[in-house]
């Protein structure tokens, strides 16, 4: 008993030696927040994003975009999109958004990606591999809502198979990019 006794008081005793004390700096009437954010400021910017494209639905394909803040200025993107008519087909983008104007997720964007895709339907299918390059605008609002719209061009090398024929096809295509979802 007087063991324990013994352990317990020196074992309070080094915990209050161990508490940290009063905060050395003051907060005073002359301390004022700064009107700007920053990745230093409470909270910091947003990080991810998680965001969907509208316009492909209306010819069949649905999917997502997770957009994840590298730096204060550049966002990687992965894209997952499938084929949910008639036809099975998948596709995958990667990139790194760069936001010109400081903050991820707001104003002016530059975004390379690189893409792969696949289509079959009734003994015939296709694969295309290829990037594009995409500029635009970004707004995020407080609560984290967020409309991207952009456009720009992409380029594929697509190969067509079926009944023993192969065809290689492939060339420049406008691209529009509207984009909505969520940042956190």
């Amino acid at each position: 008993m007087r063991t324990a006794l013994a352990f317990v008081s020196i074992a309070a005793g080094i915990a209050t030696l161990l508490t940290p004390g009063r905060a050395g700096a003051v907060e005073t009437g002359a301390d004022v927040e700064t009107d700007h954010v920053s990745a230093t400021d409470d909270g910091g910017p947003r990080r991810v994003g998680i965001l969907f494209n509208p316009l492909p639905a209306a010819i069949g394909w649905v999917g997502g975009e997770v957009d994840a803040a590298i730096s204060e200025r550049v966002v990687v993107t992965v894209e997952g999109d499938t084929r949910v008519f008639g036809i099975t087909g998948y596709a995958v983008s990667v990139g790194a958004a760069l936001f010109t104007q400081g903050l991820v997720f707001r104003g002016w964007y530059l975004h390379p990606t690189a893409e792969w895709a696949h289509e079959a339907a009734s003994g015939l299918s296709a694969t295309g591999f290829g990037g594009s390059v995409r500029t635009g605008y970004e707004w995020t609002a407080l609560a984290g809502a967020t409309l991207r719209v952009g456009g720009g061009v992409s380029y594929a090398r697509e190969t067509v198979s079926g009944a023993a024929v192969r065809v290689d096809l492939g060339g420049l295509r406008p691209l529009l990019d509207v984009e909505l979802g969520w940042v956190f």
